[in-house]
């Protein structure tokens, strides 16, 4: 059962991935129309950031998905039998050590995806 809902889960991120990318398309293709407005003085500039600021959510949003595929397909292939030798914990002195500054700058981003 684990590995049927993993092989659901990656066709399904799959698709995800693939709709944002085709709305980075369309976004960059608003971005361009919108400064050739501007360049050509039918529009303001603000229709320009508007763009921006729409293309850059797109492009966050499909780092997102691309995110949540990857990670899909790992738990496809642990589902699998998969997997790789544990790390070895670092000493909890030595993480103690460091600064709170370079644990909070070390840690991974997280994303949100459905498991």
């Amino acid at each position: 059962m684990m590995v049927e809902d993993s092989l659901i889960a990656y066709r399904k991120t799959g698709g995800q991935r693939m709709s944002q990318h085709a709305r980075v398309r369309a976004e960059r293709h608003v971005l361009r129309l919108a400064e050739t407005r501007y360049s050509g003085g039918v529009a303001d500039y603000l229709e320009v950031l508007d763009a921006q600021r729409s293309l850059f959510t797109a492009e966050f949003d499909e780092v997102q998905a691309i995110s949540c595929q990857l990670l899909s397909l790992i738990r496809l292939y642990k589902a699998l039998g998969g997997g790789w030798p544990p790390r070895r914990k670092e000493p909890v002195d030595r993480w103690l050590a460091t600064s709170r500054r370079e644990r909070v700058w070390s840690r991974p981003p997280t994303v949100a995806c459905s498991p």
